[in-house]
């Protein structure tokens, strides 16, 4: 499936012996899949004891990690759609605003590698209000399409 689509559901169960199930189900095509791991030897309490402890100290770290990298997929994804927006529409731009998403552009691209969630996340932000003016455009496009080529702003109230 192309980038930001899928959407996977994962289910983990540990029964009493120790035997982990892994369950996926893709949302969209309902496709399933599922797989069983048994331990080859067991694991003592204080192991146990140790593994939940460290997941815990963990989890912010985790979670940061996870949060980086759902905002670098936000961000080429966003990126993706200004170029292809740019193709479709960036003719109706004015000098500045072209060179002002040509910036931020350039800007987010950089930010990408870092790994400062604050800064990334500031720039998608930076570029979503730079990149505004061509997101008019083409969902007005878009609006007058769908209306058969009328003006949203000559259509009567009634009518709607």
């Amino acid at each position: 499936m192309p980038a930001q689509f899928a959407q996977v559901d994962v289910t983990f169960l540990v029964n009493h012996d120790g035997i982990l199930t892994v369950s996926a189900k893709e949302q969209r095509s309902g496709a399933k899949a599922q797989v069983t791991v048994q331990p080859a030897h067991g694991l003592s309490q204080s192991e146990v004891d140790q593994l939940v402890n460290e997941s815990i100290e963990h989890a912010h770290d985790d979670f940061t990690a996870r949060r980086l990298i759902e905002l670098r997929n936000k961000a080429e994804g966003d990126l993706r759609a200004t170029e292809k927006g740019l193709l479709q529409a960036g003719n109706r731009l004015t000098q500045d605003q072209r060179e002002a998403i040509t910036a931020s552009t350039t800007a987010l691209r950089a930010t990408i590698a870092g790994s400062d969630l604050n800064v990334l996340q500031a720039a998608i932000t930076a570029h979503a209000g730079v990149t505004n003016p061509l997101a008019t455009i083409i969902m007005n496009e878009v609006v007058r399409k769908r209306l058969g080529g009328t003006d949203a702003d000559k259509l009567d109230a009634e009518k709607l």
